[in-house]
């Protein structure tokens, strides 16, 4: 059987601020907490080292709107655009290192 693979980017932390950290923190615990009668949260969930964001406009908007930095934002918008198809993000301690993003140490 072959079944279709989705698009995903895995990324160092070090790509991120420690506010951005700081808020993808907020809205992971918030995404757990959401119920099945509740309303649609953006879909931010914590793993061990990082954090996996569901790409969709939902996500980007309320990560975007809670103060995002503006390189995060900048990657953000490079998942959203279609030609890329980019389903899933994920910034992890040991993620990939990409020399021509902004690299932030906290």
């Amino acid at each position: 059987m072959q079944l279709p693979l989705c698009k995903s980017v895995e990324l160092s932390t070090s790509h991120i601020t420690e506010n951005d950290s700081q808020i993808l923190s907020e809205m992971a615990d918030a995404f757990s907490e959401t119920r099945s009668d509740g309303p649609t949260r953006p879909a931010v969930l914590a793993t061990r080292y990082g954090f996996v964001i569901v790409i969709g406009q939902l996500t980007a908007d309320g990560i975007i709107k809670n103060g995002a930095s503006s390189e995060l934002v900048s990657i953000l918008n490079y998942c959203l655009k279609p030609e890329h198809g980019i389903v899933y993000l994920a910034f992890d301690s040991d993620g990939e290192k990409i020399d021509e993003l902004a690299q932030f140490e906290w």
